[in-house]
């Protein structure tokens, strides 16, 4: 995959000019990161979030951390199977369609906006059992 560094360089600074989910989709579209495999009706809500996609051990300080200082999170995405396949020609990897919720081998990339000076920030997780 070759990168553009005019598309690299647009699509940064897309970030100070449209909603930042979209274009943290942009920037990791550009870099070759995209799937279709949206959540339905995230409201952003970090109580929601947790509830939704609980830890393994809940209630830690980690998670008490995340709800005081966060202030929203959006998945943007979650890439499985045939997108890990046509970006590194491995082979298939993962099993299924749509947004899995309890699909544990696959990579989230979220939105996060922190409370105070309203920082945000988007990550990639792999998500691995």
């Amino acid at each position: 995959m070759n990168l553009d560094k005019t598309e690299i360089v647009t699509a940064l600074a897309g970030i100070s000019q449209n909603k930042f989910e979209e274009a943290a989709r942009q920037v990791l579209s550009v870099l070759g990161y995209q799937s279709e495999r949206v959540p339905p009706e995230q409201s952003g809500d970090v109580g929601e979030f947790i509830d939704t996609y609980p830890a393994g051990n809940p209630n830690t300080k980690s998670e008490q951390f995340f709800r005081e200082k966060v202030k929203s999170v959006h998945i943007l995405f979650q890439m499985t199977d045939s997108e890990i396949e046509a970006l590194t020609e491995q082979g298939s990897l993962f099993i299924g369609d749509g947004f899995e919720e309890g699909n544990a081998k696959s990579f989230m990339f979220a939105t996060v906006q922190m409370r105070g000076g309203g920082e945000r920030v988007f990550l990639g997780v792999n998500m691995q059992t």
